[in-house]
């Protein structure tokens, strides 16, 4: 008698047919929740959603520290870069020859590289050379702003086009390629990245940006600034250490003295000015509560003396001057510290939203402005 034979017979005919339905039933199951998965993106962003830092492998944190330092850009682009170029994988080749982490072909690492790069931290490095050097490319293209197009978009356009193609045609260039990549990279820096991301993605739709309109209008707090610190705990910056200083609560952003302060989005002012407990260690400062929208607090400390321009109760409107960037209060050189409260929180001028506030990076990301 041959095994097969003898297996049914042991079973019995109803208890082998029982097993082959249960059999198809487990079959069924994982591959409709794998099926489900595939066709729903909300899914696969829920599941793969980190937003804390620690997506970045352990191994390359310092090295994306360190070139987010050059670059100026935020070490969850660079980051989401990496993943969109190579997936980590420090020996990817492509079919035209870029190789490496960062996928640079051998004439642009001529130029930016210094060692291997097949190596991962050689490539990361050379990384922050070259995004430096699209920034202050796009800074001074006259683009940046332009249809709506953030500083971060248009760097991220010319490492995937080449600069020369993003000046052609005057932004982001029209290729789906470009598009695509565009989309995968900001939406992969903010639902897995970024230390304090939404877990949202930006847009789902990759074959084309979001129209800027669809999250409101945002502008740069400080226009032609640059990021000087970032949100988060940090070493204590001054002789006063306490909770505020060591946990940075905002975005430190400089032109490096005399910029224009600006209303990021429409605002109602709370307050406004040089008055009450919070100045000796803010300055002049500006309070609003965002009119209509997610309904965001935004703050501004450190405005220089005698410049600021409105007053409580006025509603400005995006990219209205409120102040001057300065160095007042408990502040080492010009800059404006730029705070997002939670919307739940009751901010008032004696009251600001020190310890109910938001990263504002990459909240800023997905509205476009960096």
């Amino acid at each position: 008698m041959k095994k097969g034979i003898g297996l049914i017979s042991g079973l019995g005919f109803m208890s082998f047919l029982l097993l082959i339905v249960l059999l198809f039933v487990v079959i069924s199951s994982v591959a409709g929740s794998q099926y489900a998965d595939e066709q729903n993106p909300e899914n696969q962003n829920t599941l793969s959603c980190q937003a804390d830092g620690q997506a970045i492998p352990e191994k390359y944190r310092e090295d994306i520290a360190r070139a987010a330092e050059v670059s100026t850009l935020s070490p969850a682009i660079h980051a989401a870069q990496i993943e969109a170029e190579s997936n980590w994988n420090e020996k990817a080749v492509s079919p035209v020859g870029a190789g490496g982490l960062t996928q640079f072909m051998p004439s642009t690492w001529a130029a930016f590289g210094q060692g291997d790069r097949f190596n991962g931290h050689d490539a990361i490095a050379a990384q922050g050379r070259y995004l430096k050097y699209l920034v202050d490319y796009m800074n001074n293209s006259g683009l940046v702003g332009k249809d709506g197009n953030s500083l971060t978009e248009l760097v991220l356009a010319g490492y995937n086009a080449g600069q020369g193609n993003v000046t052609e045609h005057g932004g982001i260039p029209p290729f789906a390629e470009t598009r695509g990549y565009l989309q995968k990279v900001m939406n992969l820096a903010q639902t897995k990245y970024s230390e304090s991301g939404s877990c949202k993605p930006i847009d789902d739709d990759t074959t084309e940006l979001i129209d800027f309109e669809k999250s409101g209008k945002w502008v740069s707090p400080l226009p032609g600034s640059s990021i000087t610190s970032r949100y988060g705990k940090r070493p204590c910056p001054t002789n006063t250490c306490n909770y505020d200083t060591i946990h940075h609560q905002g975005l430190d952003l400089s032109t490096g003295g005399g910029g224009k302060n600006t209303a990021p989005v429409d605002m109602e002012i709370i307050h406004a000015g040089k008055d009450g407990y919070w100045s000796q260690w803010y300055g002049p400062w500006i309070l609003g509560k965002q009119i209509d929208g997610e309904g965001f607090y935004i703050e501004m400390h450190h405005c220089a003396e005698g410049s600021v321009k409105v007053r409580k109760g006025q509603k400005v409107a995006a990219g209205t001057q409120v102040c001057i960037e300065g160095a007042t209060g408990n502040a080492r050189g010009a800059h404006n510290h730029f705070q997002i409260g939670k919307p739940d929180f009751k901010a008032t001028g004696d009251v600001p939203t020190r310890r109910h506030t938001l990263d504002p990076e990459p909240i800023l990301i997905e509205k476009r402005v960096l």
